[in-house]
C-alpha cells in the first residue's frame, strides 16, 4: 500500500467465518479482501455468499445428519463440535494459516477451530446504559458471548491469538476475561456514499432515524419525545421519523402534532441534509450507534444519549452535545436547534472525528493490527 501509515507484514491467508453479513461483518469482511488475506469465506444459516464482493471460495456449514440430543447440547459428538470440525478443515483445504471469527450466535464453533488454528474473535460488546433506565437483559449476542468466554476459560483454548471490539470501552473488559491483545475496529462508513445530498438554504427540525419498533429503541424515543415537549415551550420545532418498520405503538400514542412519521426510504441523505438536528434517543446501546455516523457523514449536528454517544466514540460538546437523562438529552436538542453557530461547530467537528476514526481507511489499518497477532502468534 502507498499509505506510509499502514504497517508492513507479511501476508496472512486468513479464512473468515461468520453466521451472517451485517453491515459490520461486511465491513471488516471487506476490509480483509483489500488487504489481499481472504482465502475462503464459511457462513451459517442466516448468511448468503451469493453477494460477497470477495476474491475468494464460499462455504455454507452443512448441518444435515441426525445428532443425539445429549450430545448436541454437550460433548465431542456435538453439531457444533461437528461443524467446527468441518469449517477448520475447510480453512486448511483453502490453505488458510488462520480464522478469523464473525459468528456470535454459534460461539462453540468458534471454539472448536481455536483447537485447531490461530483465531482472531470479533467480540460483542457489553450493553451500555451508563446508569440510567432499568436493568438491562442479555441479547442473544452477549448469552452467547458469556458461552465463549466460559468455554475458553475452561478449556484453556490455546490457540486464540487475540480479541477485537468496536470501542475502546470493551478493551480493558476482553483483555480481563480473556487474557488475549485485544485490538479497536471500529464500526465505519463509506464516507463517499453518504456524501453528495443538495445542500439547502437552512437547515430546521429534528431528524430521527431507526427500528423504533424495537422496545428498547421506543423507550428512550417515548420519554426523549414527552421531555421535549414539556421544555420547548412556545418554540416551534418539528420532529420527522425515519423508520423501516412501522414504530411501536407507544411510539405513536406518545407523539404530538409536531411529529411525521416517514416509511422505508431509499435515500436518507436529504433527510440529514434539511435537519437542524439529528436525535439518537437510544438509552440501551450494544455496539456501534451508526446513526451518529450517519448524521457525521452528511454534515448534519448530533445529539445522542452518553450511551450512544460513547459507542463511536463521541465527545460531549465537541462532537455532538449528549445527556444521560431525557431531560438532558431533551435539552440538549433545543440548544443545538437554536443555535446554528453550535450546530455547525459539532457537525465540523464530528465529520472530522469520523474520517480519522470511522472510515474504511481507519478500519483497515486497524486490521492490519489483528493480521499482526496472527503472524505473530505462537502456541503457548
Amino acid at each position: 500500500m502507498d499509505d506510509p501509515h499502514f504497517l508492513t507484514i507479511a501476508p496472512v491467508a486468513t479464512a473468515v467465518a461468520t453466521d451472517g453479513f451485517s453491515q459490520r461483518n461486511a465491513t471488516v469482511l471487506a476490509g480483509l479482501s483489500r488487504l489481499g488475506t481472504v482465502t475462503s469465506v464459511t457462513y451459517g444459516s442466516r448468511g448468503s455468499g451469493a453477494d460477497l464482493e470477495v476474491d475468494a471460495g464460499t462455504f455454507r456449514l452443512d448441518r444435515s445428519g441426525k445428532v443425539d440430543r445429549l450430545n448436541a447440547l454437550v460433548g465431542r459428538g456435538s453439531m457444533r463440535h461437528r461443524l467446527g470440525c468441518q469449517l477448520a478443515e475447510r480453512a486448511h483445504r483453502c490453505g488458510a494459516t488462520a480464522v478469523v471469527g464473525l459468528t456470535y450466535q454459534q460461539p462453540e464453533v468458534l471454539c472448536e477451530v481455536s483447537r485447531h488454528l490461530p483465531t482472531i474473535w470479533f467480540a460483542e460488546e457489553e450493553a451500555k446504559s451508563f446508569g440510567y433506565g432499568p436493568r438491562l437483559e442479555l441479547s442473544a449476542l452477549q448469552r452467547s458471548t458469556k458461552r465463549f468466554e466460559a468455554q475458553l476459560l475452561r478449556r484453556g483454548l490455546r490457540h486464540l491469538a487475540g480479541v477485537v471490539v468496536i470501542t475502546g470501552a470493551e478493551v480493558d473488559r476482553a483483555a480481563v476475561r480473556t487474557n488475549r491483545p485485544v485490538v479497536v475496529v471500529p464500526h465505519a462508513l463509506e464516507l463517499d456514499a453518504w456524501r453528495g445530498a443538495p445542500p439547502v438554504r437552512e437547515r430546521s427540525g429534528v431528524l430521527v432515524v431507526g427500528n423504533y419498533a424495537e422496545r428498547r429503541n421506543a423507550e428512550g424515543l417515548v420519554e426523549v419525545l414527552a421531555a421535549l415537549e414539556e421544555q420547548r415551550g412556545a418554540t416551534p420545532l418539528s420532529v420527522t421519523v425515519v423508520s423501516g418498520v412501522p414504530p411501536a405503538p407507544a411510539v405513536l400514542e406518545a407523539a404530538s402534532n409536531q411529529v411525521r412519521f416517514v416509511g422505508p426510504v431509499e435515500d436518507l441523505r436529504p433527510y440529514y441534509a434539511e435537519a437542524a438536528v439529528t436525535l439518537v434517543p437510544a438509552f440501551k446501546v450494544w455496539g456501534a450507534k451508526t446513526t451518529v455516523l450517519q448524521g457525521w457523514a452528511t454534515g448534519c449536528p448530533v445529539v445522542a444519549t452518553d450511551a450512544a454517544a460513547a459507542s463511536v466514540g463521541g465527545v460531549d460538546g465537541v462532537h455532538l452535545r449528549s445527556g444521560a437523562t431525557p431531560d438532558l438529552v431533551a435539552r440538549a436538542v433545543l440548544e443545538v436547534a437554536t443555535d446554528p453557530a453550535l450546530g455547525g461547530r459539532l457537525a465540523d467537528a464530528g465529520s472530522a472525528h469520523l474520517a480519522t476514526s470511522h472510515s474504511t481507511e481507519a478500519v483497515t489499518r486497524q486490521l492490519e493490527l489483528v493480521l499482526g497477532l496472527l503472524k505473530g502468534w505462537r502456541t503457548p
